[in-house]
């Protein structure tokens, strides 16, 4: 059973558009009537929803579940959400179209910019990665290789227990950087912070909120998303350094909680582009309570990351890697391997 419904998350996005066809195209032709069973695909496409709404209430619980559900359904009566299911459809479509031949891969895809992490300190990975089982959303290529980054403490929580505010959450405020050298192309600031906390704000006007985009290399734009409300610090045309502050973290757009959502991009309209599987310079992860030096890789769910070396790492015996880069021979001083609290919805 397992392996089905990772097949049929795999395919989501795929099996949802098939089963729009069978309830569509009949209606506008009887002609077209033989395609109505492709219908079936639609229910198939809810069956990961489905999965997920129980594997939420065992991690996050039945209360948090039951108000993100509510918060998804109730977005639902909004025109704006109606507005960007369309352009992410024709978007979808259009990216698929532009690589028939095969979608760019961390194995055959490199990037001509040279990247660092987009923040600073110690932050975990709360979503993302460059596989099926890791991805942000592997079904959408818009945002395939995406990461969702928070910050969390020894226990693994992204705030203190029984906060109520999106300002009490250890990732809000802090400093978003640029990732590389380059020119920011788009902006938008002043979008409200969400005042909820583990629901999708059904009154935003944009689901990416407050963002930055940066184009970096012809066909590599990063993205910045859900910043803090009047904490965009760039404008359009403005050239950027990498680790230049461009704004802070905040909840904005369709966040359940603050975070950073980051990707990298072939176009600048993040409608219309797809994801690319961007490999950071350098950068220090934990991994079974060590902190590895690591070059040319790519963060994954459930690790910690950081710009610099956490905790005197650096004083460490470092040692080679089969991944490339050094590790650390001692034990972080800071709890050790630590998975992602808070929410499990986070988008």
């Amino acid at each position: 059973m397992r392996r089905l419904l990772d097949v049929l998350e795999r395919w989501e996005t795929e099996l949802f558009l098939l089963g729009v066809a069978g309830w569509v195209l009949p209606m506008l032709d009887d002609r077209l009537a033989v395609v109505a069973p492709l219908r079936w695909a639609l229910v198939a496409s809810l069956l990961p929803w489905l999965y997920r709404i129980a594997r939420w209430s065992r991690q996050a619980g039945v209360g948090w579940t039951v108000r993100f559900v509510a918060s998804q359904l109730i977005g639902l009566l909004s025109p704006f959400v109606w507005l960007f299911t369309v352009r992410h459809l024709i978007g979808e479509g259009a990216a698929r179209l532009r690589y028939r031949s095969g979608m760019p891969g961390p194995h055959d895809w490199r990037p001509r910019g040279r990247y660092r992490l987009p923040v600073e300190g110690v932050w975990t990975v709360a979503n993302g990665g460059p596989d099926p089982e890791t991805s942000h959303s592997w079904s959408l290529v818009g945002q395939r290789y995406a990461l969702d980054l928070v910050v969390t403490d020894g226990a693994g929580r992204t705030a203190p227990p029984d906060v109520r505010r999106p300002e009490e959450y250890f990732a809000w405020g802090r400093p978003i950087l640029a990732a590389a050298d380059g020119t920011v192309v788009a902006v938008r600031d002043g979008h409200h912070d969400s005042r909820g906390i583990g629901i999708i704000d059904p009154l935003t006007r944009d689901p990416l909120g407050n963002f930055v985009v940066i184009e970096h290399a012809p066909g590599e734009y990063s993205l910045s998303a859900h910043l803090q409300c009047g904490s965009v610090t760039v404008r359009p045309g403005q050239r950027v350094q990498a680790g230049d502050v461009i704004g802070r973290c905040g909840h904005s757009g369709h966040s359940t909680e603050p975070h950073l959502h980051w990707q990298l991009m072939d176009r600048a309209d993040f409608w219309r582009a797809a994801s690319l599987p961007v490999r950071f310079a350098q950068y220090w992860r934990e991994r079974d309570g060590r902190w590895e030096l690591v070059s040319e890789a790519m963060p994954v769910r459930g690790e910690r990351v950081s710009d610099h070396a956490p905790n005197g790492a650096e004083n460490g015996r470092a040692r080679e890697t089969p991944g490339g880069g050094a590790a650390v021979d001692h034990e972080s001083g800071d709890g050790g391997r630590s998975a992602h609290g808070g929410s499990a919805g986070r988008q």
